[in-house]
């Protein structure tokens, strides 16, 4: 339900541990005679020396229930994310994925503390009206609207909820659509820059960025980026190699509205050693 694309190992939704390490990763699908295979615990029971593929098991029923939520939902598919609340200890993580087409929010709410835990989340779309779409117990999960357009939820230990909200997200004139671009040789990953811009508090917005050497009418696209942090990684000689380089962000949020900045980065130039007089 989070961003990206899932991923299964072969034999997750069979309860396969795959305590072998890369040499023996994982036990036969359809039965084993090999003595270490046979005598590994699956997750859910069963039996190392017989045919493992069920479609009853416990784990493939609710891989399977999840795919069909996530099939069934555009936010939880591309959706923008942003973590709406997190504990310092284990406990509630919270984020919303948006779907940027239609405005529709959907809250995924995990638990990952063995005690049942609650939290006020405050939601972009309005706290009232949200449906259950999944839940991975069958009870103790409990949703209800509070004041100044919050969200208190329920979780039972080692469990996730997800909500959505059928009514879109409304436009807030009140948000402030301020932008700015930071550019920096200096980044978390080798022979990379690092391009960023900052949104206004609350704003979701997709980012997109550009570079031209002073002088030049049209900017190189960089990349766009739609998701807090916003920011782009180019590669060194993806940036011209110019004494001064133009970057520009252009941020555009969930109704259209357009926000641009710019920024210049100046090369700095050795210095030349003194001449011997």
């Amino acid at each position: 339900f989070s961003r990206g694309i899932p991923a299964l190992y072969y034999g997750d939704e069979q309860g396969f541990t795959g305590k072998g390490g890369d040499a023996a990763a994982r036990e036969d699908m359809f039965g084993s005679k090999v003595p270490d295979f046979i005598e590994e615990k699956r997750i859910g029971g069963g039996d190392g020396s017989a045919p493992a593929f069920n479609e009853d098991h416990p784990l493939f029923r609710a891989i399977r229930e999840m795919t069909s939520v996530r099939q069934k939902e555009p936010a939880l598919q591309r959706g923008i994310q942003l973590v709406r609340h997190f504990d310092d200890a284990p406990g509630i993580l919270a984020i919303s994925r948006i779907d940027p087409d239609q405005r529709h929010e959907v809250l995924v709410v995990y638990n990952n503390s063995p005690e049942t835990r609650q939290a006020t989340i405050k939601p972009l779309s309005s706290a009232e009206n949200w449906e259950r779409l999944f839940a991975s117990s069958s009870d103790g999960f409990t949703f209800v609207s509070q004041p100044d357009n919050q969200l208190q939820v329920q979780v039972p230990p080692l469990s996730t909820l997800v909500l959505r909200n059928p009514k879109p997200i409304e436009a807030d004139e009140q948000r402030a659509a301020e932008l700015k671009v930071i550019a920096s040789r200096t980044s978390e990953i080798d022979d990379r820059w690092e391009i960023r811009a900052e949104l206004a508090p609350e704003q979701v917005a997709s980012v997109a960025f550009g570079a031209r050497a002073k002088g030049e009418s049209e900017y190189k696209f960089l990349g766009t980026a739609d998701s807090l942090p916003y920011r782009v990684f180019p590669t060194r000689d993806t940036i011209p190699n110019a004494p001064t380089v133009e970057f520009k962000a252009i941020a555009r949020d969930l109704f259209g509205k357009e926000s641009t900045a710019e920024v210049e980065w100046q090369r700095r130039v050795p210095k030349r050693p003194a001449k011997n007089p």
